[in-house]
């Protein structure tokens, strides 16, 4: 049953939302990548001139961490690595493999790098907080220069580079690290930290990647991620709220990506739930601000806007509670008000809630 905005008791509550999450990790694991193929969910992108370079799996010869047996050579072993082809030999041309299934805030990202070869550069790093191909943060290497450089891109423009001079190598494994926690930034090599501690508030969050620069030819090998799951406002509002109101069945939050799409969840108090499509219901919600009421397995369910700063309907908000014998839609409405209310005094724009 539709209910139209004026028949609802309107009431406020202000939130304040905590959440913890233990530590996660995430390997890359190139090994079950076909030769010649991309690994999955990463995508070749291209800060500056020329076009995306053309990454791959190959197969290489690596030097094992078990010793010789009879101490005469090094073992070897065959492993696969990520390359991009040569690139091309323009000067602004920095060449990004990015992975694309999820962002991260605060992380230990380790990767082993080889510089192979190169004509105009020889340069490669790890690329982080990725918020798209102009906006992000590196760390990197470079055999031509000597250098050890820490530097972000802005709308496409670098930074001036903070690091130093150190040898390093064509062909010889390196092991880059930088682990982030809120506005903090601290950058290792061979774990060794080489450029002081950082403070930096341009990017919180965002991918990680793979970075070269013009000509250069690298190898990447074992990438890893030590992270704490990133957890957006939308889902630190429903904690919060699950809390406060403890006889509450169930929230879930909806959004629409564009005006074509079907509505998303993107917070839920079942966790399960986070990415299933939502119905007409939600996109009437979010498209026109009405509200529905219904009925389920004993439970009284309230879809209702959640709206922004300037009172337009961004999201919809389905709210599960339980019934009593005499339940109305009036009632339910009037229980679910100032619960949506709350939510709407603390997010303020569609970005907030996804941040």
């Amino acid at each position: 049953m539709k209910i139209t905005m004026r028949r609802a008791i309107t009431a406020v509550i202000l939130f304040i939302c905590v959440f913890c999450l233990t530590a996660a990790e995430q390997k890359f694991d190139f090994s079950e990548v076909s030769e010649g193929e991309l690994p999955s969910d990463f995508e070749s992108k291209v800060t500056g001139e020329g076009e995306p370079a053309e990454w791959r799996i190959i197969r290489e010869e690596v030097e094992s961490a078990f010793e010789s047996l009879t101490g005469m050579s090094p073992v070897v072993t065959y492993q696969k690595v990520l390359v991009p082809a040569s690139g091309q030999k323009l000067d602004e041309h920095f060449p990004l493999l990015v992975y694309e299934a999820e962002e991260f805030g605060d992380f230990t990202y380790t990767c082993k790098v080889k510089i192979v070869e190169g004509d105009m550069e020889r340069m490669a790093g790890i690329a982080f907080r990725i918020r798209d191909s102009r906006n992000y943060y590196v760390f990197r290497i470079s055999a031509a220069g000597n250098t050890v450089y820490f530097y972000k891109f802005v709308d496409g423009m670098r930074s001036k580079p903070i690091g130093k001079n150190i040898e390093i190598e064509t062909d010889k494994w390196y092991k880059l690290t930088v682990k982030c926690q809120g506005n903090q930034i601290r950058c290792f090599l061979d774990d060794e930290e080489v450029i002081p501690e950082m403070t930096d508030t341009s990017f919180l969050y965002g991918k990680i990647g793979f970075w070269t620069k013009s000509d250069a030819v690298a190898y990447f090998l074992e990438p890893e991620l030590d992270f704490k799951p990133r957890v957006i406002f939308a889902q630190k509002l429903i904690n919060k709220t699950l809390k406060e109101f403890d006889r509450l069945r169930g929230i879930s939050i909806f959004t629409i990506s564009n005006q074509s799409a079907d509505p998303e969840i993107i917070a839920s108090s079942d966790q399960e739930k986070v990415g299933e499509t939502g119905s007409r219901v939600e996109k009437d919600v979010i498209s026109n601000g009405h509200i529905y009421t219904g009925k389920d397995a004993g439970k009284v369910i309230v879809t209702m806007p959640l709206h922004d700063r300037n009172g337009v309907p961004m999201a919809a908000v389905r709210i599960e509670m339980e019934t009593f014998f005499g339940q109305t839609d009036q009632n339910a409405i009037s229980r679910a008000m100032p619960i949506v209310k709350g939510m709407d005094e603390q997010a303020l724009g569609l970005e907030s809630l996804m941040n």
